[in-house]
Order: C-alpha cells, then sequence, then structure tokens
C-alpha cells in the first residue's frame, strides 16, 4: 500500500477473499462545534457514534476531528468497532486500537486524528455498526478532549451516545460526530 500525503491508493483483500481497494467506507466531515466535555476523565464515561457501511467492507483506520483541552494528558483513548443491536453497540469487539493522548493537538480547531487500528474489523456485512471510545488516560483537568461535530441539518443519519456508566445504560444526543472510517471493500 502507498500513502502519500492525502492521497491514499491500495489493494487489500475483501469480502469473499477476493481483491478490493482500500478507500473511504464512511463519513460524517462537516462540523460546527467543539463538544467541550463530550469525553471527560472519568472511565465509566464512554462515547460511542454509529456509521453505516454501504457495502460490505473492513473497517481498517478510523479518522476523528479531537483536540485536547488540557496538556500534559497521559495514556490512551480506547477504540473498538461494535455490532449495532437495538440502535446501541453490543460490547463486542470487532477491532480496536487506541489513540495517544499525549499527541492530540492541544488547541482549537484540533485537526484529524487518522488511527490504523491494532485489530482491524474482519469483512462486516454493510449495515450499522459502532465506533466506541473508552478512557484510559490520566489528566489533571475534568474535560479533557473536546470531539468536533455537526448538530445543523441532517448531514449524516448516524447517532451520538454517551454512557456514565461504562456502556451499561447510553443516552443520544442530537448531533454526529466528525468521523471517516477507511477500509477494503
Amino acid at each position: 500500500m502507498q500513502r502519500k500525503g492525502t492521497c491514499e491508493i491500495g489493494i487489500g483483500i475483501g469480502a469473499g477473499g477476493v481483491a478490493g481497494t482500500y478507500a473511504l467506507q464512511a463519513t460524517q466531515t462537516v462540523h460546527t462545534l467543539s463538544g467541550a466535555g463530550l469525553y471527560e476523565n472519568n472511565v465509566n464515561r464512554w462515547t460511542a457514534q454509529s456509521f453505516i457501511l454501504a457495502v460490505d467492507s473492513t473497517v481498517e483506520d478510523i479518522s476523528t476531528w479531537f483536540a485536547a483541552s488540557a496538556s500534559g494528558i497521559t495514556g490512551n483513548m480506547l477504540l473498538e468497532i461494535q455490532n449495532d443491536v437495538a440502535s446501541e453497540p453490543d460490547g463486542t469487539n470487532l477491532g480496536n486500537g487506541a489513540y495517544d493522548m499525549s499527541l492530540l493537538p492541544t488547541s482549537d480547531p484540533g485537526a484529524f486524528q487518522k488511527r490504523a487500528l491494532d485489530t482491524p474489523t474482519g469483512t462486516l456485512t454493510a449495515g450499522t455498526y459502532w465506533m466506541v471510545w473508552k478512557p484510559s488516560f490520566t489528566s489533571s483537568g475534568s474535560k479533557v478532549v473536546n470531539m468536533y461535530y455537526n448538530s445543523v441539518g441532517t448531514a449524516y443519519a448516524g447517532t451520538f451516545l454517551a454512557s456514565n456508566d461504562a456502556g451499561g445504560t447510553w443516552t443520544p444526543s442530537v448531533i454526529d460526530l466528525t468521523f471517516e472510517v477507511w477500509g477494503t471493500a
């Protein structure tokens, strides 16, 4: 695979073992606001964003628009791809990775943070899935990460959820995070 600048070209193995193309699989790139405090320094505060795969594909990389709202953060923000059951993440880890918190920009407007999954998903059937973020970091501040989002119009038909009890119960918001899902179809 060759990656140069923002142009990405690659061939991978897609559904049924057939060669496929590495490409953008789902996206919501409009952002109107920074979500100060959406991701707090609390191990039980999880956030989730649904995304829709239009075709069978793998999920290999995730880009999300972040900025750290405090300096000196150490540790990781864990990311899992999960199934959708009843419009919520089901807790099944289909693929995962981690964002190194010390590498996030510390000022607005932040930037896309692209992360190759340490464990990419296998081929997922077309449908709805979830990106779930879990804290594994320390900071002296309480509002640690600004997650950028869109709250205007219907730019994307996804759902953003937050949980204060480690995924036990989820509360929806009328926003969609700014993200890109990359993989092979």
